[in-house]
């Protein structure tokens, strides 16, 4: 199912991305690796994906160690890796085409055609009034002008990548995307599997005649 981070940044709060619909465009999508999710009881383990979306029309603003941004906002939608006929991914994805998919072209489809491709994203205020989820997604409107992304788009899947992870996972609002692969199973074993960077020789030299390190 859909759901937003909630609005915070740089220790202080911020407003609410406003509870009515908003253009957007999609900016990448990210394979996040396994996660444990409880349901019912049951606890399972999960490979989960996140869509980020870059929000037409509203800006963050602010000043962050120093250093003033002007930037969109983003929201995210996470879903589990799954497209069978019920799953949320797939809901969502037939809703944001504008029609529903046959079961052989769900099992063929490549999620990464959605990336910049506009969309119209609705959002509601959860019930503590801490976060804006988004609560459904569909195509933007005939003659509707599809916005720009600003932000570099990315792909990341952990078997296709490994550990090489895309520029665009370097920007403010997706590089939390390298922590979450790194805590997932898969990406903790390629981390461990990855060897050491080789000192550099003079640093390598440096300890070798420097008497005061003790080995």
């Amino acid at each position: 199912m859909a759901f937003f981070v909630p609005e915070t940044s740089s220790g202080s709060e911020r407003e609410l991305i406003p509870a009515m619909p908003h253009l957007a465009v999609c900016c990448g999508i990210a394979d996040l690796g396994s996660k444990e999710k409880t349901f019912k009881g049951e606890t399972k383990w999960k490979r989960v994906i996140n869509i980020q979306f870059e929000l037409a029309g509203l800006r963050d603003k602010g000043d962050y160690e120093g250093v003033a941004f002007d930037r969109p906002r983003y929201a995210g939608m996470k879903h589990n890796l799954d497209m069978s006929p019920k799953s949320w991914l797939r809901r969502d994805i037939c809703a944001w085409i504008g029609r529903q998919l046959s079961d052989a072209e769900a099992k063929a489809f490549d999620i990464d055609q959605l990336i910049g491709k506009p969309c119209i994203l609705s959002f509601q205020h959860s019930d503590c009034g801490k976060w804006s989820n988004i609560a459904g997604i569909m195509p933007i409107m005939a003659g509707q002008v599809a916005p720009r992304l600003e932000a570099i788009p990315y792909s990341y899947s952990i078997e296709r990548d490994g550990l090489n992870f895309p520029a665009g996972l370097d920007a403010p609002q997706a590089s939390w995307v390298k922590t979450a692969v790194l805590e997932s199973p898969e990406g903790a074993k390629m981390a461990k599997l990855q060897p050491a960077a080789a000192a550099p020789a003079e640093e390598a030299q440096a300890g070798i005649d420097n008497p005061a390190i003790p080995f």
